[in-house]
C-alpha cells in the first residue's frame, strides 16, 4: 500500500508539480507514510507547514514541521 502510494505520488509530481512554484503543505498524520510523502515534498522543495496527529503532543517538532494538532 505505501508503495503503491509513492508511486502515485511520484507520477502525480512528474505531471503536475514539476513546473509549479512551492507549495504549503499540511499532512495527515506524523507514521511512517507521512515520514515519506515529507521526504518527498521536501526534496521537490515545498514547505511542510505542520502535520495533523492525535498521537502526538502539539508543538513538536518533526520531519520539517511541526505537529499542529
Amino acid at each position: 500500500m505505501v508503495l503503491l502510494n509513492v508511486m502515485f505520488l511520484s507520477v502525480y509530481w512528474m505531471r503536475n508539480v514539476q513546473n509549479s512554484s512551492p507549495a504549503s503543505v499540511v499532512l495527515l498524520g506524523a507514521g511512517g507514510h507521512a515520514k515519506v510523502v515529507a521526504d518527498i515534498c521536501l526534496a521537490v522543495g515545498h514547505k511542510i507547514v505542520g502535520y495533523l496527529d492525535d498521537n502526538m503532543p502539539v508543538d513538536t517538532k518533526w520531519l520539517g514541521g511541526k505537529i499542529i494538532g
